[in-house]
């Protein structure tokens, strides 16, 4: 039985300054400076980003002037972003670092959702739908809003101590024909796949929007720039559709 979610209320400022505290003291134990922290929330369409602006490691760089030049000596500012999404109950994060990406997932679990490990089980995604069902794995019948998918790029590791990495790119890689002078399997029987791109075309949309792959837990697409109500529906038909590449896929795989 899956447990039951807890309601959510967007974090309060008192929350807000504490999340602020926490994280720098993180950032002052890394070589990011001392109360460089700075959170500013914003709602935007159904979900809450978070803006982070926070310190970076000292650096220097060469200043020149009238032919004199000079060291200085700074801080850079590094801006991160945490997207909570409430109807999702599920967060994204662009940040730079693994320690940092890391640090917010435990942070924003704690103090979004009361329990530092709340979203420390990631999804896991899997390419193998691509191999057992081949261009069937991309039928969109029954994702309404979608009208086309493709497999535009496919990347597949090897272990065979060679570190051997092929990637095959096509406009539709699927679409190979039979007269073509060299055919090759769309999708080999071997080998890891590690890696897709896919071009959806959603309804609405004047152009394909890519979206990326990388097991175990990568998906990355880039958000719509307009209109409104695109963005949330895009994100709402990935979701949908990608549910067939979770790990937990079952379909029979092949001798």
């Amino acid at each position: 039985m899956v447990p039951q979610q807890s309601p959510w209320t967007p974090p309060t400022n008192a929350t807000l300054n504490a999340l602020t505290a926490d994280l720098d003291t993180w950032f002052h134990s890394n070589h990011r400076g001392q109360e460089t922290a700075k959170i500013q929330l914003y709602p935007i369409d159904d979900e809450y980003w978070f803006l982070i602006r926070h310190g970076d490691a000292f650096t220097r760089a060469p200043k020149v002037e009238k032919q004199r030049t000079e060291i200085i000596h700074f801080r850079p500012q590094r801006d991160d972003v945490i997207v909570y999404s409430p109807q999702q109950d599920e967060i994204r994060i662009n940040a730079r670092t693994k320690g940092e990406r890391d640090l917010y997932i435990e942070q924003f679990a704690l103090y979004l959702r009361g329990r530092s490990d709340y979203f420390s089980a990631r999804q896991t995604y899997t390419l193998e739908p691509l191999r057992v069902e081949g261009p069937d794995a991309l039928d969109t019948a029954d994702v309404e809003g979608i009208v086309k998918i493709v497999l535009r790029e496919l990347e597949i590791t090897f272990g065979n101590g060679n570190q051997e990495v092929i990637t095959r790119a096509a406009n539709d890689i699927f679409q190979s024909g039979p007269g073509d002078p060299v055919r090759l399997e769309a999708v080999p029987k071997c080998g890891t796949l590690s890696r897709a791109i896919f071009d959806l075309q959603f309804i609405g949309s004047d152009k394909p929007r890519p979206v990326e792959i990388c097991p175990p837990d990568s998906l990355k697409f880039k958000r719509f720039n307009k209109p409104q109500v695109l963005k949330k529906i895009g994100r709402e038909l990935l979701a949908q559709f990608f549910e067939k590449f979770k790990e937990d896929f079952d379909a029979e795989q092949p001798a």
